[in-house]
């Protein structure tokens, strides 16, 4: 069994002074903050648990408990609980949330993993909770879950399929309310995605992935969004130089539906961009080792809008259609 405490002390040299809105009750305030915490963990055969309660410079109390449980070799079980009152605050705080900071959140989280049989996998998860006290854009108390279903086939060492559907609820402020009080709704957000990456050879890896958004806010104006692309990989055995492309094409209603895609970049750098609006994107990044202690890495990356007079709003206005991006980075070891 392991168990640890610490304690975690910030000063500042101004003043902080919350804000007077109803949501922010119960945000610091003052120039110092303190939070304590302990956790432990402790694992039995097949079972391993684990936990952590903190306190903060008012004495009020978060908790946060979990399990993880080996069912058999082919079933994995994970449960993991929080309580954290919106009175409870941290500066530098983080946990397992839906919200970014710990603050504010009861919530209960169950995961699943199956392995049926040999180079397939399921996983699966629930999230459900519930904010005791109102947030930002949220003018009442409000709930929410979260479900994943995701199934991966490993047809052959060379060919891997991934598949997953994603089912989000939260509740949000209607932007159009009329009424003294703004009654949240519930905003219902569906994904699924599918990627196929196949290995052709030991140094070139291709992979495409599709996804598709569904955005429904009570009805109100729903959206939905569309997203391919294609990463061809070369980084050939015992050679110095390595090249990444991608080519992709996205469709979207409105903002609402933007969708996230991870990027390659420049060494000890990467990007996950939000697509939105009607549009096609490439990029190239090369590679090349100058020896044992440098490198030298270049990224060009452009998105085109057809049909558009400008790109970006404010000081990020582009006129024309197109988006373009240039990264060159050098590195010498001392």
């Amino acid at each position: 069994m392991a168990c640890r405490i610490e304690r975690s002390v910030l000063s500042f040299f101004i003043t902080a002074a919350k804000r007077e809105d109803a949501y922010n009750l119960y945000a610091r305030n003052g120039k110092r903050w303190m939070n304590i915490s302990a956790d432990y963990s402790y694992t039995i055969r097949n079972l391993h648990v684990f936990g952590e309660t903190a306190m903060d410079k008012e004495g009020r109390i978060a908790l946060l408990n979990g399990m993880l449980l080996s069912v058999d070799t082919r079933v994995d079980l994970s449960l993991l609980h929080r309580y954290i009152p919106p009175s409870y605050q941290t500066v530098n705080g983080n946990a397992f949330t839906e919200s970014s900071a710990p603050s504010n959140e009861h919530g209960l989280f169950a995961g699943m993993v199956i392995r049926p049989a040999v180079g397939w996998k399921i996983d699966a998860y629930m999230d459900i909770y519930r904010f005791p006290w109102l947030k930002y854009q949220v003018d009442l108390p409000g709930r929410g879950a979260d479900y994943l279903l995701q199934l991966t086939c490993n047809l052959s060492k060379q060919v891997e399929i991934i598949s997953r559907l994603r089912v989000e609820n939260k509740q949000a402020n209607r932007p159009d309310n009329q009424t003294v009080t703004n009654i949240p709704v519930m905003i219902r957000k569906q994904g699924w995605r599918t990627q196929v990456s196949s290995r052709l050879n030991r140094g070139t890896t291709i992979r495409s992935r599709v996804e598709i958004i569904w955005y429904d806010k009570s009805g109100d104006n729903p959206e939905s969004g569309f997203l391919f692309f294609t990463d061809c990989i070369y980084k050939p055995l015992m050679q110095p130089y390595g090249v990444a492309l991608r080519f992709q094409v996205f469709e979207t209603q409105g903002y609402n539906a933007r969708i996230y895609a991870y990027e390659n970049d420049v060494a000890f750098s990467y990007s996950i961009p939000g697509f939105y609006d009607k549009g096609f994107r490439y990029y190239l990044n090369l590679s090349y080792d100058l020896g044992k202690k440098a490198g030298i890495w270049l990224r060009w990356a452009q998105t085109v809008y057809p049909g558009k007079l400008s790109v970006g709003t404010g000081s990020d206005e582009i006129v024309g259609n197109k988006k373009s991006e240039l990264r060159l980075q050098f590195q010498y070891i001392f």
